[in-house]
């Protein structure tokens, strides 16, 4: 059912699910970690569709970690995480979910010469407006 913000029509949309990596692995007691991106597709925006956010919330957490000996100073963690929005021809406006896909990108890190990050699990709530989508071409 649609929800209503200041008598103009959106749509909450929620997303969720499991994200599987190849095991990112520490190396001691110094983090190592990096950018992992997200990538989810969705049927339930039509091609050349988009999502246009009036307000959006994400949280991603750590969904499976393993540690395969002894315990050294171990550590994993989720630094930073974002919802990726996109230019189009909206009067600036910036669009999500483009053509079926929700992109996120976040900063996960793992210390210990044998800790691993296996899985993320994501959450993402947004209220927006489905939109013909018009990218930006450059």
């Amino acid at each position: 059912m649609p929800a209503s913000h200041s008598g103009k029509n959106f749509e909450l949309f929620i997303f969720s699910g499991i994200a599987i990596f190849d095991k990112l692995k520490g190396t001691g007691s110094s983090w190592v970690g990096g950018n992992a991106i997200i990538e989810a597709k969705y049927k339930i925006i039509a091609q050349n569709n988009a999502i246009l956010p009036r307000y959006w919330t994400v949280d991603i957490h750590l969904a499976s970690i393993s540690n395969w000996d002894v315990a050294h100073n171990t550590g994993w963690s989720v630094n930073d995480y974002s919802l990726r929005r996109y230019d189009n021809n909206l009067g600036g406006a910036r669009v999500v979910v483009s053509n079926g896909s929700l992109v996120l990108d976040t900063k996960i890190a793992v210390r210990d010469i044998d800790a691993y990050i296996h899985r993320l699990s994501y959450h993402v709530t947004i209220l927006g407006k489905v939109v013909d989508y018009s990218p930006v071409v450059n």
